[in-house]
């Protein structure tokens, strides 16, 4: 949690809650951020951005999220269920190995 606080990545605020699916985003975009400028590199983030509309209850991503879920959206790491993010749900650790597996694979790490 630490390594995390001090990177920007957690606030570290709630280090034994569940975290939900927007917040997992956040934090892996962060992740993902930190490890490119470690790299001296930049997220290929393709252009133009995702259009969240096509999800059902893409209205209800808080607003601090939506540009996280809409950059994961768009690279294939976030992908969604039936028509659905499912912003406001607690992630199971097999979505949250799942999108972090995406993410590694996205970035050539693996």
């Amino acid at each position: 949690m630490d390594w995390a606080v001090t990177r920007g990545i957690s606030d570290g605020s709630a280090p034994g809650a569940p975290i939900t699916r927007e917040q997992l985003a956040v934090m892996l975009c962060r992740a993902m951020e930190y490890i490119a400028a470690a790299k001296q590199e930049r997220i290929p983030v393709p252009v133009p951005s995702a259009d969240l509309s096509a999800y059902a209850d893409s209205g209800t991503i808080s607003e601090w999220a939506v540009q996280p879920m809409t950059d994961l959206v768009e690279m294939g790491i976030l992908q969604g269920s039936d028509g659905n993010l499912i912003p406001q749900a607690n992630t199971t650790v097999e979505q949250a190995v799942l999108l972090i597996l995406r993410a590694a694979e996205y970035e050539g790490a693996v």
